[in-house]
């Protein structure tokens, strides 16, 4: 009877710590990052075929966020699991520096620091970061590059990044460059070739390093961040965007039918006079866009020659007396867009080096999320992980996949229960914790 007693005690004692063990390491459907999910990165044009246009903001008082139209609400459905309010973890208001900066998490296990802005333009971003926690970081990082592009922010912890690292980066490359004997001997376009294989063994060369576009940030870095300001302030973040991903192909003509994900932006554009649709789009463009078949279906009435060059088609086709008529009843002109150049008032803009602005704005707000979602999750993890008490042995550091090496080191060392590691690592670092428990394989 005794021994019965006894196995009955020793199955509940285990089913306990099952449960224990069950309820701190089960991963929630919130977002929460594991070891080897990786954001993808983001570009200027795949950013760009997403974010809806908003209305061009009047100067009215209210934060940023109104300003710019960016509406973020704020929700936690205790019915989802992984977004309940007992679970939410606090970093903390923000807290002013002795240098005028502003520390958005201060009870993050990776604080970041804002410069060049009021606390009520870094609350604006503080809210969007905090939703970033709770909800799908990929549908707010447009708000957040946008944001971080309108206003000017400065992140200290990627500066600081970047300043010790660039200069190791550049150093390599140069030493690539002076032993290489087939770089003193090719022309240009293969010097261009080898300098992409130069950056990417420098950037391998490099001990610390985060997922992002590091070419980006070491050489897109723009000299004047206010450099897109004037055009950003009269048509918007977004619309901007828009524009330079087809700018490149202004005499490009586009057939955008209604339920075409990206007609109301095409629509705004027209709205704001940097697109010509239908009707004030010249007919040799419209002629150009169709195919050689569509061309000669316009004609198929007439004795035409056989059209092989669309050059050649074209010019025919615009010697047909009423050839406007057979392209309208074939095309729906309303479908029909084009870029137009930019106002003589921004004449003297260069468009390279505004999207080389957005294209850096862009991989900062990618750290600036990750980092600070990260420093979330790890402080989360840290509230359940003391729930556990005696059971700890040691802790170890999970590396994620692609991890660098310095992350990698560190994940080959054990810490003590009593000191435990903090993650991040470094800025846009991707690496957790997990403990080792007494009596159980890690």
């Amino acid at each position: 009877m005794e021994l019965v007693w006894l196995t009955a005690v020793a199955l509940l004692a285990m089913a306990a710590i099952l449960w224990l063990l069950r309820r701190l390491f089960t991963r929630s459907s919130s977002g929460e990052p594991r070891p080897g999910r990786m954001t993808p990165e983001l570009d200027l044009s795949s950013r760009g075929s997403t974010a809806e246009f908003k209305a061009v903001q009047s100067e009215q008082s209210g934060n940023l966020l109104q300003k710019y139209g960016i509406s973020i609400t704020v929700t936690a459905d205790p019915e989802v699991k992984g977004t309940s309010t007992e679970e939410a973890v606090d970093l903390g208001d923000l807290q002013l520096t002795p240098e005028g900066g502003w520390i958005l998490d201060p009870k993050s296990t990776f604080p970041l620091t804002l410069f060049g802005a009021t606390k009520e333009v870094v609350l604006d971003l503080k809210v969007l970061l905090d939703e970033s926690c709770v909800r799908s970081w990929h549908d707010l990082l447009p708000k957040i590059s946008g944001f971080l592009s309108q206003a000017n922010l400065r992140c200290r912890e990627i500066e600081t990044y970047i300043q010790t690292q660039k200069d190791i980066y550049f150093q390599k490359i140069k030493e690539l460059k002076e032993s290489s004997p087939e770089w003193q001997n090719s022309l240009e376009n293969d010097r261009l070739d080898l300098l992409d294989e130069f950056r990417r063994v420098a950037i391998e060369h490099l001990r610390v390093r985060p997922q992002a576009n590091l070419k980006v940030l070491f050489e897109g870095q723009p000299r004047d961040m206010t450099i897109d300001d004037k055009l950003i302030g009269k048509y918007g973040y977004d619309v901007i965007v828009f524009f330079l991903r087809h700018v490149s192909d202004r005499g490009k003509v586009y057939v955008i039918p209604a339920d075409h994900y990206e007609r109301r932006n095409w629509e705004k554009l027209t709205e704001l006079g940097l697109a010509n649709r239908g009707d004030n789009i010249q007919l040799i463009s419209i002629l150009s866009a169709l195919t050689l078949r569509e061309m000669t279906e316009l004609v198929n009435d007439l004795q035409v020659p056989t059209f092989h060059r669309k050059a050649k088609a074209v010019e025919f086709l615009s010697t047909v007396p009423d050839i406007e008529q057979r392209v309208q009843r074939k095309l729906a002109y309303r479908q029909l867009f084009q870029v137009k150049a930019l106002p003589a008032e921004f004449a003297d803009v260069d468009l390279g080096s505004i999207q080389q602005a957005l294209a850096y704005s862009d991989e900062v707000a990618q750290l600036l999320q990750h980092t600070y979602v990260m420093g979330y999750f790890a402080a989360k993890h840290r509230l359940r992980y003391s729930e556990m008490g005696g059971l700890l042995s040691s802790w170890r550091i999970l590396a994620s996949v692609g991890a660098c090496p310095f992350c990698i080191e560190q994940s080959k060392l054990a810490f003590a229960a009593d000191k435990p590691p903090v993650v991040p690592l470094h800025i846009g670092c991707r690496c957790q914790v997990s403990p080792n428990l007494e009596g159980f394989a890690s």
